[in-house]
């Protein structure tokens, strides 16, 4: 058995339940929203057939699926959106595992613009192609590169700060120069 860390304790979780939801994509945040209203400790999305999303959300215990369609019926009235958008539910237990460690098999470099490549510390890069390697150790949310605002950042930073050859007037792209990011999450921006 595994530990899991919550604010105010530390519980022991041998297995998770997961409910299983079949929605259309507009609807991804509302179910999103209603899953976490309803006690879900986190939710997983995947494209399934037919241009739908199975959004799996994960509870210590079986959820309460009167409370689960109550909160799905307010955020779908709350979104505007039909009570059709959600097709399918269902639920499934989910033997503990560390969750971290299953994240990180298949975690990628991720290639930003034309000079950055944002790659976690075990990642192997065997030919970086000129780029500036930005090395960090992902979340499972955060600290990955994959944000859009993370990525339009980088653009605008290749763009207009590193410099890209000497006598590149102020203020024009490759001038080089400073800047402040406020607002730091994992720091990608500011190893720059």
């Amino acid at each position: 058995m595994s530990k899991l860390s919550t604010p105010n304790k530390q519980q022991t979780i041998a297995r998770w339940h997961a409910l299983d939801l079949i929605t259309t994509s507009e609807a991804r945040e509302a179910v999103e929203y209603a899953l976490m209203e309803a006690g879900a400790l986190g939710t997983e999305t995947a494209e399934t057939e037919n241009d739908s999303l199975r959004v799996s959300a994960y509870f210590e215990q079986i959820p309460d699926r009167e409370r689960v369609r109550a909160e799905l019926a307010e955020a779908l009235r709350i979104y505007e959106l039909p009570s059709s958008a959600v097709r399918e539910m269902t639920v499934r237990e989910v033997a503990d595992h560390d969750w971290l460690l299953e994240w990180k098999k298949d975690w990628q470099p991720v290639e930003v613009g034309e000079r950055f490549i944002i790659a976690p510390p075990w990642a192997e890069i065997s030919d970086a192609h000129n780029r500036i390697v930005i090395r960090i150790e992902p979340g499972m949310a955060f600290g990955t590169g994959t944000h859009e605002t993370t990525r339009l950042c980088l653009v605008a930073i290749e763009k207009y700060f590193l410099p890209l050859h000497a006598g590149s007037p102020r203020g024009s792209p490759g001038a080089g120069g400073s800047f402040l990011d406020v607002g730091t999450g994992t720091g990608i921006l500011v190893t720059l």
